[in-house]
């Protein structure tokens, strides 16, 4: 198992805000509309994709994923 760096864990990190925010955006000029609970609902589908995606790439880095 190889380790990983504070600075690639926090650039990692970076990686996993600024995806949010893409999403976000993506997400958030398709809404259907204007209410708290989808404005909440887009923020949370946002984070958990993106916290998807840093997860995946940290297991990869740390080759810990089956090929």
């Amino acid at each position: 198992m190889s380790k990983i760096t504070k600075n690639e864990l926090n650039q990692l990190f970076k990686e996993r805000n600024t995806l949010i925010k893409q999403k976000f955006n993506e997400y958030h000029a398709n809404r259907k509309d204007n209410s708290q609970n989808t404005m909440i609902n887009i923020y949370l589908k946002s984070l958990v994709e993106s916290q998807d995606e840093m997860f995946i790439q940290l297991l990869e880095k740390l080759d810990m994923l089956e090929k």
